[in-house]
């Protein structure tokens, strides 16, 4: 019981780090979005140290890259030159930003008949899993936050990789620690 609350503890301290690393940007960035969104990702990187984390934004129906981090950069490089990216209802991102609601997508080819045109591109990138949520203003999405995590190789238990199942994170912590 102890060894869980130290564990829950320093997720709570880490979480705390990284909001004020973001709170310290936008106070000192007023006028100028793009290095609110470099913290973000970067914050969002420390935390999930194995995931590429992505804010995009709307640009008329299309969604262009604000932000990317990731522990690889040729993966990085690899999505950057994805977008921009037409928003349409079968593509993940989307959906997120037409339809305003988070996605938390453990395994992304389990639901490719309902995002037809985004879910091949996506698993595409050697990611399986996928949270994203809608950043809104006004009530209305004008942009989304993507934490992209776990490869194959490692999220499926028989990975010659790991002899130990790799457990996802809860759905809360992704999506309130990031966005």
């Amino acid at each position: 019981m102890l060894t869980h609350l130290k564990a829950r503890l320093a997720e709570a301290l880490d979480r705390q780090s990284a909001t004020a690393e973001i709170l310290d940007v936008i106070s000192s960035s007023p006028r100028d979005a793009r290095p609110v969104f470099d913290a973000i990702v970067h914050a969002g990187q420390k935390l999930f140290p194995r995931s590429t984390i992505s804010i995009g934004l709307r640009e008329g129906d299309n969604l262009i890259l604000g932000s990317i981090s990731g522990p690889e950069p040729a993966g990085v490089e690899a999505w950057r030159r994805r977008f921009p990216a037409p928003l349409h209802p079968e593509t993940i991102h989307g959906h997120v930003i037409l339809e305003g609601k988070a996605l938390d997508l453990p395994d992304v080819a389990a639901v490719q008949d309902r995002f037809r045109i985004g879910a091949g591109n996506f698993l595409a990138s050697g990611f399986r899993a996928v949270t994203m949520t809608p950043i809104s203003q006004g009530g209305r999405p004008w942009a989304r936050c993507r934490c992209c995590g776990i490869p194959p190789a490692v999220w499926t238990r028989n990975s010659s990789r790991s002899s130990t199942p790799l457990r996802r994170r809860p759905t809360s912590r992704w999506t309130t620690c990031i966005c």
